[in-house]
């Protein structure tokens, strides 16, 4: 599934489920940046792991704020369980800044 095809579906997807169009601009936004970030050409391979090292970087290397990781989070588990159909174990155990 090429980027372009998964975030299609993204949208198509929060379009489904009502959500506001700023909030499909932003979680769009946070599913590309974690995609790059990933460097993957399969979607599917993406875990639990993958998102708590995102999450790490955010924090760490890009200085984001408690309310920018919490959003980005939102994206992916959007992403995971919504787009992918996939479930996350430890899913509690995603930290962001307080």
């Amino acid at each position: 599934m090429t980027q372009s095809r998964l975030l299609s579906l993204v949208r198509s997807e929060i379009r489904k489920t009502g959500y506001d169009y700023y909030t499909e601009q932003a979680y769009e936004k946070w599913i590309r940046h974690y995609i790059r970030f990933q460097e993957l050409n399969s979607f599917g391979r993406l875990s639990g792991n993958d998102i708590s090292e995102y999450l790490a970087n955010l924090s760490r290397d890009e200085n984001a704020d408690a309310s920018a990781q919490n959003q980005a989070l939102a994206a992916i588990l959007f992403l995971y369980k919504q787009v992918l159909h996939k479930s996350l174990s430890g899913q509690s155990e995603f930290n962001t800044k307080n």
